[in-house]
């Protein structure tokens, strides 16, 4: 009885020695790094929350996605500002949560440029910029006022809890819109053969689109279902021999003295149905002192099931 009584008393012991030591190493890591009881709870927070999308209500021109970087201890910011309807200021950053603060060091900034075709191209201007994002406990929202990175925007972040749309989606709706417009309906229209298939039809050369299938896609992602069948009752497209082709006695020309190469877009106003936005571009018409002028027309996007859509075409 004694010999248990004596192997238990020893293992009490051995069991405290080892606590107090795990005790030990945690107080003197934290001290060695200047790391108060508090501090070292709050240095570890949760990144998941403020993960999500955001839109900048200052400029309305920005976006701000946040993920998780679990494996880092951090979160991967990315930040677009859009400069015109082809160019779009980029920034990209992993921030670590300290002094209340989402700091970053790393943050990679450039501009991408998409041509016609939506090929993308990127120009970098720096690397390792500095700076912080400021975090409202009340509100959530993120506040990037520049700190040490002069190329910030100063832009309040708010969180996108809902399906109101985002700006850029309302802006790769507006270039879908500008492209059927623009380019393949009305003042211009695809590419295409010129030695003639059948009568006026000629097989479209365009590798965007090789079948009708492939463009009545693209158009009715554009816009609500009533207002593609606008396009497609004017019959400029059809498949012949399984391949899409184009009837050029249909196609018409017009004056159009719209320039919208750097056109801005701003949301108005959004709610999970229905979302208004605003694009402004420039417009220079025939006179004996031809001047440009501001152009600006108001957008209506409709959500149809998990996606937005343009209620009418835009001129």
């Amino acid at each position: 009885m004694k010999k248990v009584l004596s192997l238990i008393l020893a293992l009490f012991f051995v069991l405290s020695v080892c606590s107090c030591s795990v005790k030990k190493t945690e107080n003197e890591n934290n001290k060695e790094n200047n790391i108060s009881a508090d501090e070292a709870v709050d240095s570890k927070p949760d990144y998941q929350a403020f993960v999500g999308n955001y839109q900048d209500k200052v400029s309305q021109r920005s976006t701000a996605t946040v993920t998780e970087n679990p494996d880092l201890n951090s979160c991967h910011i990315e930040v677009l500002w859009g400069n015109s309807a082809t160019e779009t200021e980029k920034w990209v950053m992993d921030a670590v949560w300290q002094d209340e603060k989402l700091s970053y060091t790393n943050c990679k900034n450039g501009t991408v440029t998409t041509d016609e075709n939506g090929n993308e191209t990127y120009k970098a201007k720096y690397e390792n910029g500095k700076g912080f994002f400021d975090f409202d406990g009340k509100t959530g929202n993120l506040s990037w006022v520049g700190a040490e990175d002069e190329q910030c925007k100063e832009c309040v972040f708010v969180k996108i809890e809902d399906n109101r749309i985002t700006l850029p989606v309302a802006k790769e709706l507006f270039d879908r819109n500008l492209k059927c417009t623009l380019n393949i309906f009305d003042l211009d229209t695809l590419s295409y053969e010129k030695t003639p298939l059948s009568g006026t039809w000629h097989r479209v050369t365009d590798s965007r689109f090789s079948t009708f299938a492939e463009l009545e896609e693209y158009v009715k992602a554009t816009y609500i279902e009533e207002t593609a069948q606008i396009f497609f009752d004017r019959k400029l497209y059809k498949d012949i021999d399984g391949k899409l082709s184009i009837d050029t006695s249909r196609i018409g020309g017009k004056g159009y003295y719209v320039d919208w190469t750097d056109y801005i877009i701003e949301i108005n106003k959004s709610d999970n149905e229905t979302a208004e936005f605003s694009v402004t571009a420039t417009i220079e018409e025939p006179s004996d002192n031809p001047k440009k002028e501001e152009y600006k027309k108001t957008v209506t996007a409709l959500r149809v099931g998990e996606t937005w859509l343009l209620e009418k075409i835009v001129y």
